[in-house]
């Protein structure tokens, strides 16, 4: 009896390592491919059962972050950081999606720490530098005011400029 639970336990373990190979290969494969809406959906499920390794995780964090999931991106960077995996690229990737997210002091923090690994990170080294400055991006804010116009077309109106004194723009229809 006590072999037949033994042999059963055995199956089931090899069955599931099978299955999670296959999950991350696969995962992995349309990665590679840049196919990333596909390749999150085997990520997230190696996430659900708690199977996800270093290399899934960095791979999910930044098919999230190309395909604009940047909330997602953010707590899978987080995730990865506070686990201990402070690389230099974890900690690159985790700042940008924190500035994409519009923490700009946190990922001004985030840049500081890859700029202390890497000194030489010319990508680092311009965030850090902007979001250092960032008051000046900001300055002339105020002198400019947006309306709301009765001329709008009911299309997307883009590009205006001011020609021969008047307002022209262009609209798709």
């Amino acid at each position: 009896m006590s072999f037949r639970i033994i042999f059963l336990f055995m199956f089931v373990s090899i069955l599931g390592y099978g299955q999670t190979s296959y999950i991350k290969k696969t995962a992995d494969d349309f990665y590679k491919k840049e196919s990333y809406l596909n390749a999150i959906e085997f990520y997230e499920k190696l996430l659900l059962n708690n199977k996800a390794d270093v290399s899934s995780l960095q791979n999910l964090a930044t098919a999230y972050l190309r395909t604009r999931q940047t909330d997602k991106a953010e707590k899978i960077g987080y995730k990865l950081i506070e686990s201990g995996v402070k690389t230099e690229e974890n900690l690159y990737q985790y700042a940008y999606t924190l500035a994409t997210n519009g923490k700009y002091e946190l990922a001004k923090n985030y840049f500081q720490q890859v700029l202390t690994l890497n000194p030489n990170n010319t990508r680092a080294v311009k965030f850090f530098d902007g979001y250092c400055n960032l008051s000046n991006y900001f300055s002339d804010t105020s002198n400019y005011k947006f309306y709301y116009t009765l001329f709008n077309s009911p299309h997307s109106d883009f590009s205006p400029l001011v020609y021969n004194n008047k307002l022209v723009f262009v609209y798709s229809s």
